[in-house]
């Protein structure tokens, strides 16, 4: 069995609540607060869809509030499960399964199963996700 080293269990603790913050402010939260998970030159990609650089990644947000894809009031929940995470200084790998629900204020709906590869670098001011991958399953 492999003891892991105190540094990254701090460290991979610390990726995995940013990853558990940045769902619920994907439901709950303000779109501007995408710059507290994201990186400055960040790439979200999903499908055909690519954004580059957090101007673009926090107006997708804003854009998905507005038309009530997700964010408040939305009724919507990002449950993020099967959560592995790689430690290599102050870079990380992070690959998780998203469950999107839809309905949430009644009877819940499945209605997406994707799977996220997030790259992700340690700075000054914490731990950022540099690169999301979305993709189905």
């Amino acid at each position: 069995m492999t003891i892991a080293h105190p540094d990254s269990t701090a460290a991979e603790l610390e990726v995995r609540d940013l990853l558990g913050r940045c769902a619920l402010c994907a439901d709950e939260g303000h779109a501007e607060e995408y710059r507290n998970f994201y990186s400055e030159d960040a790439v979200w990609e999903t499908g055909d869809t690519r954004q580059a650089g957090i101007a673009e990644l926090v107006a997708a947000a804003v854009e998905r509030r507005r038309t009530g894809v997700s964010g408040p009031g939305s009724h919507t929940r990002h449950v993020i499960t099967t959560l592995a995470v790689t430690i290599d200084g102050p870079k990380a790998q992070a690959v998780s399964y998203l469950q999107f629900y839809r309905n949430t204020h009644a009877t819940p709906v499945l209605a997406l199963i994707m799977r996220y590869s997030d790259e992700l670098c340690r700075g000054d001011d914490g731990w950022k996700i540099t690169h999301r991958r979305i993709t189905p399953g």
